[in-house]
């Protein structure tokens, strides 16, 4: 029956209490119920001195993970709860983590506001702030972000989209990372021809610049203009040109991508080269 709990405290990592950390259930193991049809565990938020407690809980296994302002989000704990008893000091720990900032430039090495900026990847889940816009003197501000190494986006109308594969960020303090954007004059343009179709580097990523009549491209529709969302559900814009058209040459295999349309709504298309 229901009567166990858990209880622990969220730390930083050098072991201070995280007071208003938000604690979540992101999964559990209970034996008896149907994992269909059973309702999520309200969060619940830590304690001025960071200590917390989850309950009453039936007997299983749960799946914990801490997040708070001004910290990424901590690693998913596994907790076994026993039948009528608490089980006490669970340790979630959050690290402090790393901020990224830097000055977003244009070719000419003149400051950009407004750009987006991105991290992506990192082998890392929850919500932290990945994405920011540079202000009018171009400097933006990322994270905190965990330890990892990222690829970092940048884009904005007008140049084309920028990506640095292998930032490195630190398990704490802070990286410097300017970023120059490219010019829309240096677009790339790469053909695909077992699928009948040409890329084009865009502001907004990349972008049908001809299909061939008659080609596994026509038969699905793709027209000149489509915006490359996605293929096989690889963000065309985390790939860039060069490794999208990659994606979509194949081998006779059929190919899933997400294009957009000049309406701006996506559909999907299946496209198989030909042998």
């Amino acid at each position: 029956g229901i009567g166990g709990s858990i209880r622990g405290a969220v730390l930083d990592d050098a072991g201070n209490g995280v007071a208003g950390a938000l604690i979540r259930v992101e999964g559990r193991k209970v034996s008896g119920e149907d994992p269909l049809g059973v309702p999520a565990l309200q969060p619940s938020h830590s304690q001025p001195d960071g200590s917390f407690s989850l309950g009453p809980l039936r007997p299983g296994e749960y799946v914990l993970r801490a997040s708070a302002a001004r910290h990424p989000p901590g690693a998913a704990t596994r907790v076994q709860v026993r039948s009528a008893r608490p089980t006490s000091n669970v340790t979630l720990t959050l690290n402090a983590g790393a901020v990224v900032t830097g000055v977003v430039s244009d070719a000419e090495g003149v400051a950009v506001a407004g750009a987006l900026v991105q991290l992506r990847g990192g082998g890392q889940s929850g919500t932290w702030p990945r994405t920011g816009l540079s202000d009018a003197d171009g400097r933006y501000r990322l994270g905190p972000a965990p330890g990892g190494t990222y690829l970092l986006l940048a884009t904005s109308a007008g140049a084309l989209p920028t990506r640095l594969p292998a930032v490195t960020v630190p398990e704490r303090g802070e990286l410097s990372q300017n970023v120059s954007l490219r010019s829309l004059k240096g677009a790339q343009r790469v053909e695909v021809q077992s699928i009948g179709l040409a890329l084009r580097e865009a502001s907004s990523g990349v972008v049908i610049d001809a299909v061939t009549a008659g080609s596994a491209a026509e038969r699905a529709g793709v027209v000149k203009g489509d915006q490359v969302v996605s293929v096989d559900f690889q963000p065309a814009l985390t790939l860039g040109i060069a490794a999208t058209a990659k994606a979509l040459q194949g081998v006779s295999v059929q190919v899933t991508a997400e294009v957009r349309g000049a309406n701006g709504h996506a559909r999907t298309v299946y496209l198989t080269p030909a042998n």
